[in-house]
């Protein structure tokens, strides 16, 4: 055969080639057209969507069969939705693009994300209608795509299909659960034979993981759980199950919430937390706005995106008789959100907000910096299974104290306009 047939073309060049054949101009039907009740915008939260991502040999499988067990008990009906790429491997179809040429990995990937996102949808409506309460859990989320390819192909495949990485990452699914691959620190149980669709060794597992973790780092509720700190893979499926009861608000006892008041060299024009270049991070803008006072409920609203891309969240937290908080929150169109701001509490200031989301060792870390809040006032959020004495801390940043428990530090208390820095606390910032 001619060797020349077999030459990849430049990636561009292929982008411009084919995505023309498939655009909404061309006369052919394009392979992206999609039911019009399939929506990718906002989605009025009416049951909770979370997915479980990971490397490879994570237990994900395992993780999956548990919460259909479990969470029954507690009245929760679970919508499953199946991998896409195990369900097209299951069925025969080829997903080792290593094999593949630029126009295949384009044209198989659109198709994958075309599939990820219809079930996803399909599953979600028949958990809405169920009459029950109901949890819709994802074998891997939409976002995994983008660990396989090159990014110039994703973000490619995100314009054509009209989706932003903003709203896929932190829009769609409420929560995100990561485990770490066996093949980082559980090598002895690292196997491929649980899954059909897997075929990376140790080191390409482990560089899948990492991929992985960057590309889900930004959301809002991000939980990472690895192999080093649990005293054995039923440990680690425990660890999964109780960070869901905590987002279902049920009673947990393995995950906690952290956060640190914290002081770091700070970039002079935003009050930012200086974070050295070698560690990569994701910047998101947040606009908070608390609405006026219904005790005992606190609601709110918030704006949350980079980039003119943005995602609108109800946020409605009640106090319970034992002082704990139960929180709900619902995604919103840009025109409810304009139209809560029309009952925006006047006592409190709109807390603008810079989160700097990041990965340290094995924990998801978040600075939340409070940007109008007497020239920035920072908290380092971590949600892990570890305990205090576990963390490892960032050496860019020094740990002040603990003000989980200060209600001084709550978002609803820095948002009043006549917040002040305890004595205590100024001594130390501002030294």
């Amino acid at each position: 055969q001619n060797k020349k047939n077999h030459t990849e073309e430049p990636i561009s060049a292929v982008l411009g080639q084919r995505f023309k054949r498939v655009s909404k101009i061309s006369s052919e039907k394009s392979i992206l057209s999609l039911p019009k009740s399939i929506e990718f915008g906002w989605r009025p939260r009416k049951v909770v969507r979370m997915c479980i991502t990971g490397g490879p040999c994570a237990g994900k499988t395992t993780s999956l069969a548990r919460l259909s067990f479990r969470l029954p008990e507690v009245g929760y009906k679970v919508f499953t939705v199946p991998e896409a790429a195990t369900l097209l491997r299951s069925g025969g179809a080829m997903i080792n693009m290593e094999n593949f040429d630029i126009n295949q990995r384009i044209q198989f990937q659109l198709r994958l994300v075309k599939l990820q996102l219809s079930l996803e949808d399909i599953y979600t409506t028949l958990a809405e209608r169920c009459g029950k309460k109901a949890i819709v859990v994802c074998d891997r989320g939409v976002m995994d795509g983008s660990a396989y390819i090159d990014q110039d192909l994703w973000q490619a495949i995100l314009d054509e299909m009209g989706l932003t990485q903003v709203h896929l990452r932190d829009c769609r699914y409420d929560a995100v659960v990561h485990l770490v691959t066996a093949a980082q620190g559980a090598e002895e149980h690292f196997s491929d034979a649980s899954n059909v669709a897997r075929y990376e060794d140790v080191e390409a597992a482990r560089e899948i993981d990492r991929k992985l973790q960057r590309a889900w780092t930004g959301h809002p509720r991000m939980c990472i759980i690895d192999n080093e700190r649990v005293k054995s893979f039923d440990d680690k499926i425990n660890k999964v199950i109780d960070y869901v009861f905590r987002l279902l608000n049920l009673p947990s006892a393995y995950q906690h919430s952290y956060k640190f008041l914290v002081k770091s060299e700070k970039d002079k024009d935003k009050f930012l937390p200086v974070i050295p270049k070698h560690i990569r991070h994701v910047r998101v803008h947040v606009e908070e706005a608390f609405l006026n006072p219904e005790p005992p409920l606190i609601e709110r609203v918030q704006k949350r995106g980079a980039i003119n891309s943005n995602t609108y969240l109800y946020i409605k937290e009640q106090i319970l008789e034992d002082g704990k908080r139960k929180t709900e929150s619902n995604i919103i169109s840009s025109r409810e959100y304009v139209r809560y701001l029309t009952k925006k509490d006047e006592s409190r200031n709109t807390v603008t907000r810079e989160l700097q989301c990041f990965v340290w060792g094995d924990d998801y870390m978040i600075l939340d910096t409070f940007c109008n809040v007497r020239k920035g006032v920072t908290l380092l959020r971590i949600d892990t299974n570890k305990t205090t004495k576990e963390l490892d801390f960032p050496k860019f940043i020094e740990i002040v104290r603990d003000v989980k428990d200060d209600p001084g530090y709550s978002t609803h208390n820095l948002a009043k306009k006549n917040w002040y820095i305890s004595e205590e606390d100024k001594g130390v910032l501002e030294e």
